[in-house]
């Protein structure tokens, strides 16, 4: 650590550095910023001057204003717009409630006159995951340094249930899924109809005005919801279910007229099909699909947003992150995700080394490739797309209240571990069916 860094950890306002040898005190001081991403995030005022001499050396002054302490979260690193879409994802798969990105924008990528659009449209490709659906609230903000060329983004979110419920519920879903796939051997169209008749069997339309009406956990716990929660429940099981599927925001026609609505798109028979689990809660027709012409009379959304080609496009980015490669140094306070730095200094090591046996932090891993977990007996039950896998707890070690197991187990769950140098590297090779 620098003596620079170090005193930016140590929060000192005013400071004074004498650099030897130096050739462009803006590019020192950015490198030295971008290399310590939670120590950026704190920054919220910074100004300095300096000169160099003939010979190379440098006195430079500085002063800093810094941000109220963050709890533990993690501080991402992103150099392109698609780190910044792995940084949102994998923020949305932990529960974080407090999301950090630093942005190295020194190429410009991040638009100057509307630098909330990249988070925008960055969170299209995640947004329909079941966690942001899910959201109460989210705020952003941002601040930047050295005229855009650093940028922090700071994400504020709430949601319905809690990071538990959420697992909770997609092992549910995920089992749910399995019988449904093995009573309807895997035939698409069979699936979507026999959600169906379980949403007609055990669910009720309600609209009481309460939160639990419009969440996936509500649902599942009380039998009622509002289409936003059905389409939350129906798009996380039609994804255990090995079918790709979207979350449409839209308008639907009801007895009071128009109004706000949503349901899901799925991808069968290689194209996009408008699916609507609510509409179809009291009807009586033995399929959830209806021709276009029926389905447009009773709703209206974004052609554009929903069309074929942008639906593609958005499924292919989700595929690419599940299956995401991921790389840890062992005992080092951060890992990278698809080229995204994750700077854990305020949380816990997702890499450790005990008695000379390389060990990750396994609840995490499972969270970021999309995966769910639950205890059953002396068993972990874990689940990944549409497989499911179980681990005796007898393989877990608890070290600082986070849960290790030897990064050789990973293979248990059909991930690749490899050693590259010092670097441990794992990918996701599970594929949905």
């Amino acid at each position: 650590m620098s003596e620079f860094i170090g005193l930016l950890k140590s929060r000192t306002t005013s400071f004074s550095i004498y650099m030897p040898h130096i050739n462009d005190i803006n590019d020192w001081i950015e490198n030295e910023l971008l290399g310590n991403p939670s120590v950026t995030a704190a920054i919220t005022g910074f100004s300095y001057r300096g000169a160099i001499t003939p010979s190379g050396s440098a006195q430079i002054d500085f002063n800093v204003q810094y941000d109220i302490p963050h709890s533990i979260s993690p501080v991402f690193l992103a150099r392109d717009a698609f780190e910044v879409t792995t940084a949102i994802a994998t923020s949305l798969r932990l529960h974080l409630k407090t999301t950090i990105i630093v942005i190295d924008n020194r190429n410009a990528f991040v638009p100057a006159d509307d630098k909330f659009q990249l988070i925008h449209s960055c969170r299209e490709f995640v947004g329909e995951e079941l966690q942001i659906h899910q959201q109460q609230a989210s705020r952003s903000s941002y601040r930047s340094l050295f005229k855009n060329r650093i940028i922090v983004y700071k994400i504020e979110t709430s949601y319905f249930d809690s990071a538990k419920d959420i697992n909770d519920l997609s092992c549910i879903l995920a089992e749910q899924a399995a019988g449904i796939r093995k009573a309807c051997r895997n035939d698409a169209y069979a699936m979507l109809n026999r959600i169906m008749e379980w949403f007609r069997d055990n669910i009720e339309y309600n609209n009481a005005n309460t939160l639990m009406d419009h969440s996936a956990v509500g649902l599942f716990k009380n039998r009622k919801a509002v289409c936003q929660g059905i389409a939350a429940y129906a798009m996380q099981l039609l994804f255990y279910c090995g079918i790709d599927a979207r979350y449409v925001s839209g308008e639907g026609l009801g007895p009071d007229g128009w109004g706000p609505h949503g349901w899901n798109m799925v991808f069968i028979g290689n194209k996009w099909i408008h699916i609507d689990y609510t509409f179809e809660l009291n009807k009586h027709d033995s399929s959830i699909i209806n021709t276009v012409q029926e389905f447009r009379s009773e709703h209206r959304w974004d052609e554009n947003h929903y069309s074929h080609d942008r639906s593609c496009i958005i499924s292919n980015a989700r595929k690419t992150l599940r299956h995401s490669i991921l790389m840890m140094l062992p005992d080092e306070p951060c890992f990278s995700i698809n080229g995204c730095i994750v700077d854990m200094s305020s949380a816990h090591y997702t890499c450790v080394v005990l008695s000379g046996v390389v060990y990750v932090s396994l609840l995490d891993v499972i969270s970021i490739f999309g995966g769910c977990y639950t205890l059953k007996s002396d068993r972990l039950c874990v689940y990944v797309e549409t497989y499911s896998y179980s681990m005796p707890l007898t393989q877990l070690v608890l070290v600082n209240n986070t849960w290790y197991t030897k990064a050789a187990n990973l293979k248990m769950f059909n991930f690749s571990v490899r050693l590259e140098g010092r670097m441990l590297v794992i990918e996701n090779m599970n594929c949905a069916q």
